[in-house]
């Protein structure tokens, strides 16, 4: 565990505009922050983002370097065509900054900026154009977009039959033609940090004989659709279709990332061996009639025995840790119990219980200084109205961390457990460790959606009653079981 704040990577990222080694990085951190960061953990970082590949030679690339000015289209529809107005959503997936909200993304054509605004579309088409960053993480984009019509309340009642989004206009895109109905959008991010796209027509042909264009787009379908293949093997479901995309796009960037390329959307409709599949509580683009397991060929055989405690330590954050302590602190000025530095990291880091965590004197010097800092600048005040569902959501962590962990030291091969309940486990305690890191960002108290956490809380809770028994009877049974044998 190291004492550094995503804001270092992030900024490091964003800016690295060619290949860097983790070397970099290091000295990147002790520049910026005087803090001291081992090649290990510099490379555990870096192999667990969604915003940096690996290359060869211990070399990584960033996504504004490998995506910066490499092309992608899509064609609008009907209704967006009548409209004149036209919506991004995943279209511009992977090659944009998702992190990035709608309503802050510039266009331009022919050097001319192109309007926003706010417009209203069909439900099912918003919701369509947004699918590909799933049904998880869609309506949160939509929610963040100042253009959106749609509240948390809409969505918990009845959804409207019409959303109001971001959208640009095609007649300034299209200038002196008319946009019609089957004409592309080509586009490119010529600044990714910024999201900067810049657009422009490609007319489709009035004859009917199929243009050389069309046949080298069908061509770039065969080939996305064999990469794709490729990748199940290779990489498996990663952590989302954005990132099984970018993978796919980073290595066939010369026969992928042309002009006359086709849309993800027209290739979902064209492809008879891939399709959208259920991936625990979410989806991947998979092979069709297959399901996704939770360990695959991606996955060499050497390191299946560390897999599931891998996948939970890897998706732990220092936060988690802090939010511990500022919980304990509010107890405190509460009156309510405090708890003491090894209960506090015990319930934080429950991975540790089954190490020599608390002889690793590095570590716990880097704990003790963590809680000294929130300490001295603790503000009961400030906290206040978020304590409770802090509280809420720590007791949620403290479940479903028990169990993960509990599963991964089991030493029973992960292969033996119902592989969609593992992958929903993972994927809740994934979503848990970003809810704490979401919930201690400084501009929290702002303006901060205290309903949706609730919700989102409530979600969990629910999807993690329905596997606990079955995985707590499951890992009871393999240890009857290997006992027996032995």
């Amino acid at each position: 565990m190291i004492d550094y704040t995503g804001d270092l990577l992030f900024d490091f990222l964003n800016n690295q505009d060619s290949p860097f080694t983790p070397k970099d990085f290091q000295n990147f951190v002790k520049r910026k922050s005087g803090q001291k960061i081992t090649l290990q953990e510099v490379s555990d970082i870096l192999n667990n983002s969604d915003v940096v590949f690996p290359l060869v030679k211990n070399e990584y690339i960033t996504r504004a370097c490998a995506f910066e000015g490499k092309w992608f289209s899509f064609k609008p529809s009907k209704e967006e065509v009548k409209k004149g107005w036209f919506i991004i959503g995943h279209r511009a997936m992977p090659f944009i900054n998702s992190e990035i909200s709608p309503d802050c993304f510039t266009v331009y054509s022919n050097a001319k900026k192109i309007t926003s605004k706010g417009c209203s579309f069909s439900t099912n088409l918003v919701l369509d154009t947004y699918a590909m960053f799933g049904e998880g993480y869609s309506l949160p984009i939509i929610f963040n977009d100042d253009n959106s019509s749609i509240s948390l309340q809409d969505v918990q009642n009845c959804m409207p039959n019409e959303i109001t989004v971001t959208a640009w206009s095609l007649t300034e895109l299209s200038g002196e033609d008319t946009f019609e109905y089957g004409d592309r959008i080509l586009g490119r991010v010529i600044d990714w940090n910024e999201c900067v796209i810049e657009f422009q027509v490609l007319k489709t042909p009035k004859a009917l004989a199929l243009s050389q264009d069309a046949i080298q787009r069908e061509e770039w379908y065969t080939c996305l659709e064999n990469a794709f293949l490729e990748s199940f093997d290779k990489h498996g479901p990663r952590n989302s279709i954005d990132s099984q995309l970018a993978v796919i796009m980073l290595e066939n960037q010369e026969k992928l990332c042309i002009k006359n390329c086709g849309s993800i959307e027209e290739f979902m409709s064209h492809t008879k061996k891939v399709c959208f599949q259920n991936f625990g509580v979410e989806s991947r683009i998979w092979r069709k009639n297959e399901e996704i397991p939770y360990i695959g060929k991606w996955i060499s055989e050497e390191n299946y025995d560390e897999l599931l405690i891998n996948d939970f330590t890897n998706s732990f954050s220092p936060v988690v840790f802090d939010s511990f302590v500022k919980d304990n602190l509010y107890n405190i000025s509460t009156k309510k119990k405090s708890e003491t530095f090894e209960e506090l990291v015990k319930k934080a880091c429950p991975f540790y219980a089954n190490t020599n965590f608390f002889e690793n004197k590095e570590i716990i010097d880097k704990l003790k200084k963590r809680q000294e800092f929130i300490e001295k600048g603790y503000n009961q005040f400030i906290d206040y109205p978020i304590a409770e569902i802090r509280k809420r959501l720590l007791d949620v962590y403290i479940k479903i961390s028990s169990l993960a962990f509990e599963l991964a030291f089991s030493g029973i091969d992960a292969r033996e457990f119902s592989q969609d309940e593992l992958i929903i486990l993972s994927q809740v305690f994934s979503h848990c460790v970003k809810m704490v890191e979401q919930l201690e960002v400084p501009s929290m108290f702002i303006d901060f959606p205290i309903d949706e956490m609730y919700m989102s809380v409530q979600g969990m809770e629910f999807t993690f009653d329905e596997i606990e028994n079955s995985l707590k009877n499951s890992l009871k049974n393999l240890r009857y079981k290997f006992f027996s044998v032995v």
